[in-house]
């Protein structure tokens, strides 16, 4: 199975949604709660500043909405069946 890693922040709903679903589906993850600098320097590599930021084997995948768009499509189950 993947890696993935999770970034957020306690009061992000969104952040809670993905760590449900990962959880509900049984899918191991690491989430770290990230300050607003850490959120800073994960901009400057995404190109985002929103959380969550999902990472699946060190490769940005997106916040919550892009993933339920993997999900419903049927990628994400893909690249989380990928062990690097």
């Amino acid at each position: 199975m993947a890696k993935v890693k999770i970034y957020g922040k306690k009061i992000c709903s969104y952040c809670q949604d993905a760590k449900r679903w990962f959880s509900d589906e049984g899918i191991a993850f690491e989430y770290e709660d990230i300050s607003d600098e850490k959120l800073s320097e994960l901009q400057k590599e995404t190109g985002i500043d929103t959380v969550p930021q999902i990472f699946i084997n060190g490769a940005f995948i997106g916040g919550w909405v892009k993933t339920m768009e993997l999900i419903e499509n049927g990628e994400l189950m893909k690249l989380l069946a990928v062990d690097d």
